[in-house]
């Protein structure tokens, strides 16, 4: 799951580039075909701050930087810190620079809908990947979220045998994939009502908020046994926030 997840950046951007190549006219195809336009290909991307979404970029510009396309496109990377409005105005600015193709990585999956539908307009072709958009005329690229949760949460049912008091640690609220993801983990543990959620925090895929708020959880929390991260973003923080537990001998899921 975490594989495909990893993939998904460099399939979108080897999409997009197959897409706008096909559809660009038969006069660029030909014997001049060297000389004919680089296709602009933009990220709009919702989050810098965890190793994953480093890798996420470093993947896009990747695929980008693959032959044949290093040839036929030109991209370009742009970051908002899951803001709905800036990523908004990013995108915007994108259409007025008259890229062909825009990837998406969402702050919101409704949020977005109008600018993207204006994009569509326009020609532009828009993928999604991860956190998803809703937009009718976007195309997506993903793993499937909800399953994610559903693995993560029935390793913990099967490690603690049914039983246990649960911490967790969650995502950036509002975006798809926490949506999805908790949303997974809530449909087994309902069906394992031994399995008790004491509390329940927001990481934002950030290892120092994450390993915050378990360590707080661990304070105010007489007894638990074990932690649940829909995300922790990167592998130090994997690491560190169960050793920290290790007196307690928790069990931990994690999500990237």
């Amino acid at each position: 799951m975490k594989a495909r997840r990893l993939l998904a950046p460099l399939l979108a951007a080897m999409l997009v580039a197959a897409i706008v190549i096909a559809a660009a006219p038969a006069s660029q195809k030909g014997p001049s075909a060297a000389h004919a336009k680089k296709w602009k290909i933009a990220l709009a991307n919702s989050f810098i701050g965890n190793t994953w979404r480093v890798e996420m970029e470093n993947l896009f510009k990747a695929g980008c930087a693959m032959p044949p396309y290093k040839s036929q496109v030109t991209c370009s990377v742009y970051n908002s810190g899951n803001d709905v409005g800036k990523q908004t105005q990013q995108i915007s600015n994108l259409i007025s620079s008259h890229v062909d193709a825009i990837v998406i990585n969402a702050a919101s999956p409704t949020g977005l809908n109008g600018i993207i539908k204006q994009a569509c307009a326009r020609g532009i072709v828009v993928v999604s990947f991860d956190n998803v958009v809703t937009a009718p005329c976007a195309q997506t690229v993903n793993t499937d979220q909800f399953k994610f949760g559903q693995q993560g949460a029935q390793f913990l049912v099967d490690r603690l045998h049914g039983k246990g008091n649960i911490i967790m640690v969650t995502g950036v609220a509002g975006t798809f994939a926490d949506h999805e993801r908790n949303r997974g983990v809530d449909s087994v543990f309902k069906k394992n009502p031994g399995m008790k959620v004491v509390a329940r925090y927001t990481g934002n895929w950030d290892s120092s908020a994450a390993q915050r708020a378990t360590a707080a959880g661990r304070r105010s929390i007489a007894a638990f046994q074990t932690a649940r991260a829909s995300s922790y973003p990167s592998s130090s923080g994997r690491r560190s926030v169960p050793r920290r537990l290790e007196r307690r001998r928790p069990s931990a899921s994690t999500g990237n």
